[in-house]
């Protein structure tokens, strides 16, 4: 995502919270979903502890194909209670966080239809 991709997904997205994240969603005119990884203002970590939870999350949404909902842009703001979390760990509240996004998606979708 592009930094203005990113902050209209911060402006008009939709917030989620996780456990260990925060998510913001917005609906997408693409095919498939894109994804962007920030970390909490509250977090003062080194680059490279960063990055190692961020590739650890992209590599999580990847494994997890079938999770990944259709046609958004998804933001995970990382809270600080993640950063002890052993990588088995990540990788199962990275799916629980996806499949919160598309239960909430799919039970709006259903009331619009009510």
């Amino acid at each position: 995502l592009s930094r203005g991709e990113v902050e209209k997904l911060f402006d008009k997205g939709q917030s989620f919270h996780a456990k260990h994240f925060v998510l913001k969603v917005l609906k997408s005119r693409r095919t498939q979903s894109r994804f962007c990884i920030t970390f909490s203002k509250k977090l003062s970590l080194k680059a490279h502890q960063r990055n190692t939870i961020r590739r650890r999350i992209y590599e999580a949404i990847r494994k997890n194909p079938e999770m990944e909902p259709e046609n958004m842009d998804i933001a995970f703001i990382v809270k600080v209670s993640l950063i002890e979390q052993p990588r088995k760990a990540l990788e199962s509240h990275v799916k629980e966080s996806l499949l919160l996004i598309r239960t909430t998606k799919s039970h709006s979708s259903a009331s619009k239809h009510e």
